[in-house]
C-alpha cells in the first residue's frame, strides 16, 4: 500500500558476481532509458509513462524520474553464491 514511485529516484547498482561489460551497458541503458525524453517506440520510457497516471498513497503524482547512481562491485561474492535476505 505504499507509492508506486517517488520523484527524483536514484537507483545505486550493486554488480554481485562476475558481470560483463555488455551486461552492465545493458543494464544501465535499461534505468536510463525510464526517464529519457525522447524516445523511439516501443521503449521502456513509453511503457514507463504509464505510471504518470498514477497518484501515490498522499494523492501526489507519481513522477517517472529516475537516475542511475553509484554503483558497487563484488566480484568475488563476499556472502557466497546464494544471497539470504539478510544479506541483501
Amino acid at each position: 500500500m505504499g507509492s508506486v514511485l517517488s520523484p527524483n529516484t536514484t537507483v545505486h547498482l550493486i554488480w554481485y558476481g562476475s558481470w560483463s561489460a555488455g551486461e552492465n551497458r545493458i543494464i544501465r541503458a535499461f534505468i536510463s532509458s525510464i526517464s529519457a525524453s525522447q524516445f523511439p517506440s516501443p521503449s521502456v520510457a513509453q511503457w514507463w509513462k504509464a505510471l504518470e497516471t498514477y497518484t501515490d498513497i498522499t494523492g501526489s503524482e507519481v513522477r517517472r524520474s529516475v537516475t542511475l547512481g553509484l554503483e558497487k562491485n563484488d566480484r568475488f561474492m563476499s556472502h557466497g553464491r546464494k544471497l539470504t535476505r539478510l544479506a541483501v
